[in-house]
Order: structure tokens, then sequence, then C-alpha cells
């Protein structure tokens, strides 16, 4: 699975904070070289804070709402195996929001997602060998996800597959 799409916006807004926090020690430090001290000198009280803020852009904005609809949906993939109700979820929490999305990186790397999710499940209910209904909606839900996306290859793989009778 991906994680680098929210993987990077997140680190991005720490790497931000951080370079800030940096940022505002080092002069201290730089100006202040370490001295000795006698042990009877009492340590002088800083009282600075600093304030930092980040200004995420409307597309970082976009990608942290796809990324916490499908964090919580990945969460509950890693406790099981993939059930129907999870790509459930895919499809009508993620896909939904991806399909509204204005920006492709975020929307094509959650489709991406889902796509690679939904091929799991249709292999865990073909090896299987599952009802007939379980195989059909996995089916059902690929087709649908490989239509939102962009993805040729995809689109023609899930055209190609049958439901069971």
């Amino acid at each position: 699975m991906r994680f680098s799409g929210h993987a990077n916006s997140v680190s991005r807004a720490h790497t931000l904070f951080l370079f800030g926090l940096f940022l505002v020690h080092m002069p201290v430090s730089a100006q202040n070289p370490p001295q000795t001290k006698s042990p009877a000198s009492p340590k002088p009280a800083r009282h600075d804070s600093v304030e930092v803020v980040a200004h995420l852009s409307p597309e970082e904005v976009e990608e942290g709402k796809l990324n916490d609809a499908y964090q919580s949906i990945a969460q509950l993939q890693r406790k099981r195996t993939c059930t129907t109700e999870i790509i459930q979820r895919y499809q009508s929490e993620v896909i939904s929001l991806a399909e509204k999305s204005t920006f492709d990186v975020p929307k094509n790397g959650r489709i991406q997602d889902a796509l690679t999710t939904v091929e799991k499940a249709y292999s865990e209910v073909t090896k299987s060998k599952l009802a007939p209904q379980f195989h059909n909606e996995v089916l059902k839900i690929g087709k649908a996800i490989a239509d939102a996306s962009e993805d040729s290859a995809a689109k023609r793989t899930w055209s190609q597959r049958d439901p069971i009778q």
C-alpha cells in the first residue's frame, strides 16, 4: 500500500515545525558558548516562547482529508483480512471523496490504494472459493473503483472479470 502521499504532507508540516524550533534555539546556543559554571551560581531562567504556524496549501488540506478517511479503513484492514465491508467503505468513503477532489495527486494516490486493496480482496475470494455473493460484491466494487481511476490497465482487467452465477 502507498502511504507516501500523506506521509509527505505530514512530513512537511513536521519538518517545518522542527525547523522552526531549530532556528529559534540555534541563535541562543551560538551566542552563548559553553561556560564553566561555579557550583554556587544559579541557572538563569528563560521565559521565551515561540509560536510556529504551518500554512497548508489547499492540496495538502484535501490530501489530509483523504488520508484520514483512508487511514480509518486501512487500520481495520491491518487487523483482519480484506472483507466486503472494508472494500465497501473504500468505495463509499475514500473513492467518493477522491472523485470530488480537484487535485490529481491525492485523488490518484488514494484510488491506487483502493485498487490495491480490492485486488487483494478479489484474490482472496477467488482463492477461497467463497459464496458467489461475496465474489460478485468484490467484483462490482472493483469495477467501480477501476472506473473511477485513470488507470487503463485496471479498467481493462476489471472489465474482463465476470460475475459468478
